[in-house]
């Protein structure tokens, strides 16, 4: 991992997992090369969804603040917990199927 490998030379490495930030990332296929399939819109309640996001100010501070830290991962919205724990959850019952199958 980056971050161990890292650590001994005096570099630190975080992560910042941001959840919905108020940009306009939704609208970047406006200017897609040709090469990589040409204009794509965006259907138009991503902006409404964005919208409601964090402001990007807001998640800076948070990055900032996590950076000189130390912090390895920087989670900008604390009220996705939930849905984090529900995603760790399924992946430790897929290793549970996995380790079931390997027994046999």
């Amino acid at each position: 991992m980056l971050h161990r490998e890292l650590e001994p030379h005096g570099i630190g490495v975080s992560i910042l997992c941001p959840g919905v930030v108020r940009t306009e990332i939704w609208n970047a296929g406006r200017s897609r090369p040709d090469r990589f399939g040409g204009r794509q819109d965006s259907p138009a309640e991503f902006a409404t969804f964005l919208e409601a996001g964090m402001d990007p100010d807001e998640v800076g501070r948070i990055a900032v603040a996590g950076i000189e830290a130390g912090d390895f991962f920087i989670m900008s919205h604390p009220e996705v917990r939930a849905v984090a724990e529900a995603r760790c959850r399924e992946v430790l019952a897929a290793f549970d199927v996995a380790d079931r199958r390997a027994r046999g």
